[in-house]
This record gives C-alpha cells, structure tokens and sequence, in this order.
C-alpha cells in the first residue's frame, strides 16, 4: 500500500490524557472520554482503509511498559511509539518513517475530532492530489489532519504547540516555503471543558463517559477553597430540595473540603461523580 493513514494518540491513562478536562470530568472520566474518542477515530480509519487502498498506522505515547492493544484493532496495520522531543518532532518523525517505507502519501490526524469521516479523510486524498499540503483546520485554531506528499520539515518545527496559533502559524510556514495549501471542513476538536458539548451532540457512546443528567434537575454549583467549617450549613438545606443537585468544586483544599464533599450525606444520592478528582456532588 503506498499510502498511509497515521493516527497519533496517547494510551488513555488517568491523568495523563485530557488534562483540561479534568475539572469538569474527573481523571477517570477523562481518560474514559479519550479511550471512546480513540475508539471512534481508529473505527473511521478502519472504515476508510476497507473502501480505500490505505495502510493504517498508530503512533502511540504512554507510561513506561505500557503498550497499545493493537489486538483490539485489526484494521491497524503498523504500531509504533512517537519518537521526539515535542508535537513537531513526533509529527516529523512519522513522516519521515512512512516515506523511507516507501509511502507516496502520508495523512496523519489525531484522536480528539468526533467529526472527523471517513468522508473527509478520502477528501483529503484527492486534494493531496493537487495540493503540497492539505489541512484539516479546527475550531481551536489548530488542525485536526495534515497531509503531505514529501517531507516538508519547515512545518514541524518552531511551530506553538498546544496554542490557538498552530494553524495560522503552519499556513505561514506553506507561504514562506512556497507550498500550495488545501483546506478541508472546519471541524471541532475536544479539548476543553466547553467542547463536551461537540460530544453530547454526537450522543450514544461518548455520552456515557459524562456525569447523568436528568431532565428538570437544578445543578447548584458551589467552588470552594478550604470551606470545611461552612460547608455542610450550606448543602444540607439545599439536599431538602425538591428536583435539585449539589456539586461542589474544589480548588485546592488542604481542610478536607474535598473529603466531605465525597460523603454520602444522602442514603440515595440524586447525582454521583467522581470524588479526590476536583469535584463531588450529591
């Protein structure tokens, strides 16, 4: 096959992927999100490799001993750690790889972009047609897939990671290097507490990674910082309420707030959460 799908992902360990997601979901919860979202871009990809002549490719990051379930994914032909420093050399480092393995093109996404088809993924096969370059732009000012056709190491390097400024700063790389440039849907990806709503909207299996919710229910949410001497004042009145749920988030306690927030001061709690992770609730 000379062409190759490389999906970069992290092994979902608790607290070590999604961490901007945390306070809203837990580490738990977090890492649950991330093993769906995972789930659901190596389906895509195996989707996309049974209707197209494509060799699909993990390049995977974790704990130390920890390797990636490839058993789990027969669609996936190839499994590597990420080699590099940072986003750019690991990027580059793929790159490189699947050419000198002969691979004429080379499309590499991530895990964090619900939206992402197989669709989309066979568009930017036809646009690496014409194109040096093809990018799949996100909502955060980032990009969701980039597609080359050579090694182009100007666009690994010097870039701002992790920031709104990926995708403006790489379409100046293109620029400055002469690359033609081709630009496939804006999608969303998944990074930060107000982009769950991008997975409610998907619902089915990436809605059981968030806390329930029930129709008619009033969430009060109470932040708190070493509030353990004032704080079951305030919830227990609240708990006597009719159709309503108290979440309490925690920003650094060092009283034991977190402790009793976890305390099951209800025999039948309206709403659980995970507790020790930044929030509780009843």
């Amino acid at each position: 096959m000379t062409r190759r799908l490389i999906v970069m992902t992290r092994i979902p360990e608790a607290g070590r992927v999604k961490t901007r997601l945390i306070p809203a979901l837990g580490g738990e919860g977090a890492a649950r999100l991330h093993g769906q979202l995972l789930h659901r871009a190596l389906t895509t990809a195996g989707e996309h490799a049974e209707a197209s002549n494509v060799a699909v490719e993990v390049r995977y990051t974790g704990a130390p001993g920890v390797r990636f379930p490839r058993e789990d994914y027969p669609p996936v032909a190839i499994v590597r750690q990420q080699q590099g420093a940072d986003l750019g050399e690991r990027l580059l480092s793929a790159v490189r790889t699947a050419k000198a393995e002969g691979a004429q093109g080379v499309v590499i996404i991530g895990t964090d972009c619900p939206d992402l088809s197989p669709e989309v993924l066979e568009l930017a096969w036809q646009e690496l047609a014409h194109a040096s370059v093809v990018i799949g732009p996100a909502e955060n000012g980032g990009y969701y897939l980039i597609a080359l056709n050579e090694v182009h190491e100007e666009l690994f390097r010097g870039i701002d990671w992790e920031t709104e400024h990926v995708l403006s700063q790489s379409l100046a790389r293109c620029q400055e290097a002469g690359l033609s440039v081709a630009l496939l849907p804006r999608l969303n990806d998944v990074d930060l507490p107000e982009d769950l709503v991008t997975c409610r909207r998907i619902g089915a299996v990436l809605e059981q990674c968030f806390p329930r919710s029930t129709a008619g229910l009033l969430s009060v949410i109470i932040p708190t910082l070493n509030e353990v001497h004032n704080l079951r004042d305030l919830v227990e009145p609240l708990l006597a309420a009719p159709d309503c749920e108290v979440i309490v988030v925690n920003g650094g306690s060092t009283d034991g707030t977190p402790e009793l927030a976890c305390y099951p001061w209800n025999e039948q709690p309206r709403a659980t959460d995970e507790c020790g992770n930044g929030t509780g609730s009843w």
